[in-house]
């Protein structure tokens, strides 16, 4: 797995989220989990006594109901280390800032999406869903919302991190009065 390191450098904070719910009594059909967890680690220069929060996001799309290979997978582990554990679908903010990046978002950086293009010729290109274009815009969304330090993705997703790098630098760069490098 390749575990990808974002700080909230990267992003000006979206706003806190208040209002998970647990996906306990839901069957999650249709609905993608995630995961945000704040792990206290050692503070870099270990000379220091106050305690680090890292903060690590993660995500499952189930096909379907979620189910116990979904639990023994990934859920299970989400829940040992324990902060919140949601149905995404169930937070607004996730859309919203979905939206805000979508229309910092060049049309290129996702045509140029190596899963965009494998899933597309395999489909056909005419029959292709707008959704798997953006998918990569709502992971990034996910992930910015948070303020992650630390994403495990496997290495299809790699690309998509890079892409979150990028958007919240872009995005940093148009709207956050930063001008020292120009984006896109």
């Amino acid at each position: 797995r390749f575990c990808g390191k974002l700080g909230s450098k990267y992003l000006k904070r979206p706003g806190s989220i208040r209002h998970n719910r647990t996906i306990n009594g839901d069957n999650g059909a249709g609905f993608r989990c995630c995961c945000s967890v704040s792990l206290s680690q050692p503070a870099v220069p270990e000379t220091s006594s106050i305690p680090v929060r890292k903060r690590i996001v993660s995500g499952v799309q189930p096909t379907g109901a979620i189910h116990l290979g979904n639990y023994l997978g990934a859920i299970k582990t989400w829940i040992e280390l324990q902060a919140s554990v949601f149905v995404q679908s169930h937070v607004r903010a996730h859309v919203e800032l979905m939206w805000l990046l979508s229309s910092a978002t060049p049309i290129g950086w996702l045509n140029r999406m190596i899963q965009f293009k494998e899933k597309s010729r395999k489909a056909g290109d005419e029959n292709v869903g707008v959704a798997l274009l953006t998918y990569p815009v709502l992971m990034a969304s996910d992930i910015l919302l948070y303020q992650s330090d630390l994403v495990p993705v496997g290495e299809d997703q790699k690309q998509h991190l890079e892409l979150t790098r990028e958007l919240a630098e872009r995005v940093n760069f148009l709207y956050g009065g930063r001008k020292w490098k120009k984006l896109g």
